[in-house]
C-alpha cells in the first residue's frame, strides 16, 4: 500500500512531486531519464546530486519549512491556507479546495502562479507525469516479432 498522506511523496519520485521544480531546474525531472540514447534512472545523473543538494541548502536556510519531511499532506495545507509560507507546490485540486481558506485568512493577499526557475544552465520544468503503476517496455525486435 502506498501512503500518499506524507509530505507528497511517492516510491519511486526521488524527493517527491513538491521538489521535481528543482530536479527540473537542473534538467533532472522526473525519475527516469527517456532518452533513448541516454535512457538511465536520473539518480545516476551529476545534476540530481546538485540539485538534492540545492534542496538541503534551502532547507537549512529556512526558505523551505524543514518539518516537511515528517509532515502529512494535510499539515503542509493547513499552513499555507494560514499563510505560513511564501511559496508553495500544490495540485489543481488541493488549491481550489483551499482557496476559500486562504482568502478568509489573508484577506490582502494575492495569489500568484509562477513558471518553473531556470537552473544554472537556463533548464526549467515543473516535472514529468508519472503514475503510481507500471511501467513496461518492451523491444522493437520483440515488438516486431508479434
Amino acid at each position: 500500500m502506498i501512503d500518499f498522506d506524507t509530505a507528497g511523496i511517492l516510491p519511486g519520485l526521488g524527493l517527491g512531486n513538491h521538489f521535481q521544480w528543482v530536479y527540473g531546474a537542473y534538467g533532472v525531472a522526473g525519475t527516469w531519464n527517456y532518452n533513448p540514447k541516454a535512457f538511465a534512472a536520473n539518480v545516476r545523473e551529476a545534476n540530481f546530486r546538485r540539485a538534492t543538494e540545492y534542496i538541503r541548502r534551502l532547507v537549512e536556510a529556512k526558505v523551505i519549512d524543514p518539518d516537511w519531511v515528517t509532515m502529512r499532506r494535510a499539515d503542509l495545507r493547513t499552513r499555507w491556507q494560514q499563510g505560513r509560507y511564501g511559496m508553495f507546490f500544490e495540485s489543481v485540486g488541493g488549491l481550489q479546495a483551499g482557496l476559500q481558506n486562504f482568502h478568509a485568512n489573508n484577506p490582502n493577499a494575492e495569489l500568484l502562479l509562477l513558471p518553473p526557475p531556470k537552473g544554472p544552465e537556463g533548464k526549467s520544468s515543473m516535472g514529468t507525469y508519472s503514475s503510481a503503476g507500471w511501467l513496461y517496455a518492451v523491444s522493437k525486435r520483440a515488438m516486431d516479432a508479434g
